[in-house]
C-alpha cells in the first residue's frame, strides 16, 4: 500500500490516506479526481525516518508525513512542525535542529531553553538526581516512599531525603 498526504494552501499535511499499490503510481489523480477527495496530494513513505529508508530503500521526502507537519516543496521536505523559533532545519536528515548541538554524552536529560540558547537541565530536577535510560527521565538518589493514606511527599535535596508536604 502507498501512502500520500494531502496539503492545503499553506503545504500543511492536513491528513494521509492510503492508496492500493496499482494506483500509487498515479496517486494524485486517484484521490483528486477517481474518489472526488480534490486537493494536493504528495506521497509519503511509511518507512522514511530521518531521510533514511528504515529497510534499505530510497528515502522519499524526509519522512513519513504526519498530520500538521509542513510541505517544502524547494527541498521536497516533509517536516515536522518547528519546536522552536531558534531551531533550522537540516535538510540532510530533514528534521530541525538547534542552534546549539545536542551532545548526548553532556546534555543527556536536558531541555532546550529558548531564553538562553542553550540545553538546560530542568529546573524541578535537584542537582543530586540522575538520568535513568531505562526510565528516560530524572531520578532521585532516594527511593520514593510509599503510602497507603495518599500522603505527599518532596524531595529536600540538601539532606537527601523525602519529606511530608
Amino acid at each position: 500500500m502507498a501512502h500520500f498526504a494531502e496539503i492545503d494552501e499553506n503545504n500543511i499535511v492536513i491528513r494521509v490516506l492510503v492508496v492500493p499499490n496499482d494506483q500509487e503510481h498515479r496517486g494524485q489523480e486517484y484521490l483528486a479526481e477517481d474518489l472526488h477527495l480534490g486537493g494536493t496530494w504528495i506521497q509519503t513513505s511509511y518507512n522514511t525516518k530521518g531521510n533514511k529508508h528504515l529497510l534499505g530503500g530510497t528515502p522519499m521526502h524526509g519522512h513519513y508525513a504526519g498530520i500538521g507537519w509542513e510541505w517544502l516543496p524547494e527541498e521536497k521536505l516533509f517536516i515536522e512542525e518547528k519546536p522552536f523559533p531558534s531551531w533550522v532545519i537540516d535538510t540532510e536528515i530533514g528534521t530541525y535542529v538547534a542552534p546549539v548541538a545536542y551532545n548526548e554524552s553532556e546534555h543527556e536529560g536536558f531541555l532546550w531553553n529558548e531564553d538562553e540558547q542553550n540545553w538546560t537541565k530542568p529546573s524541578e530536577v535537584h542537582s543530586s538526581w540522575v538520568w535513568s535510560d531505562e526510565l528516560k527521565g530524572w531520578v532521585p538518589p532516594v527511593e520514593h516512599p510509599t503510602s497507603e493514606d495518599e500522603t505527599m511527599y518532596e524531595f529536600d535535596n540538601d539532606s537527601q531525603t523525602w519529606v511530608v508536604v
